[in-house]
């Protein structure tokens, strides 16, 4: 699967998941942030990506982190 294909299919996903607005975007990254200290570190991320692409392979889970990462 190449990394357009999986960024719409997480896309589906969230959208499934959580309506796309403010509020489902709070409830997804507090879904994903752990430890809550309000910020996503790359395990975090890749735990809460791999929840809503579940049997996608983890290498390229984080392909896709990485070509949305900006810092």
């Amino acid at each position: 699967m190449d990394l357009l294909k999986l960024q719409k299919l997480l896309v589906q996903k969230l959208q499934e998941k959580f309506s796309l607005n403010i509020r489902g975007l709070k409830s997804a990254f507090a879904l994903y942030d752990k430890d809550n200290n309000g910020l996503l570190d790359l395990s975090e991320m890749e735990t809460g990506i791999g929840m809503f692409l579940n049997g996608v392979e983890p290498l390229l889970i984080k392909k896709l982190i990485r070509a949305y990462d900006i810092n």
